[in-house]
């Protein structure tokens, strides 16, 4: 029936096998992307678990890691984009914690932002010595990053912007 897909895949070197369901009426697409996206997700995090990078996390809300990206996304392009070179005062961060939205608030996500988030992410690439882009791509790619690499991508998209950390 068209709205429905069901997807199977087999992953045999982890022991795994996959069924996605899902409802939906993408008219305009002519094929469903959210099977790929969840196995891409499920695959990502199997193999950072192999290579003996899984951390646990402290578990947090989807606002709270969306206003973490949010203010990861802002860090970075203050310092080595824009080469704002003052202090970034906790006024500021207050101003622009209270204001952050997304660049289309109509979307779901502008009600799914929690600003403790944003403020955590912008310390923490702000934190980043020296401020380069070769040094927030470590961080990106540390155990210090308190969303998974797998969510931070996830987020990237729902923001509407590409990439995942790994193309600065």
């Amino acid at each position: 029936m068209y709205g429905w897909m069901n997807d199977f895949r087999s992953y045999p070197e982890y022991r795994l096998a996959l069924a996605i369901f899902t409802n939906h009426w993408p008219i305009s697409q002519s094929r469903y992307h959210e099977a790929d996206l969840i196995s891409e997700f499920i695959v990502d995090w199997l193999d950072r678990e192999r290579a003996g990078r899984a951390v646990a996390l402290e578990a947090r809300s989807w606002a709270w890691k969306t206003g973490y990206v949010m203010g990861l996304t802002i860090g970075e392009q203050l310092k080595p984009a824009m080469g704002v070179e003052q202090p970034v005062t906790p006024d500021m961060v207050e101003r622009m914690a209270s204001g952050a939205l997304p660049r289309d608030s109509a979307r779901p996500l502008a009600q799914d932002y929690d600003p403790a988030g944003f403020r955590l992410g912008l310390a923490d690439v702000l934190g980043v010595v020296p401020q380069t882009y070769q040094a927030i791509r470590a961080f990106y790619a540390s155990d210090r990053l308190r969303v998974l690499p797998q969510e931070l991508a996830l987020i990237y998209r729902e923001m509407g912007l590409s990439g995942s950390g790994d193309n600065r």
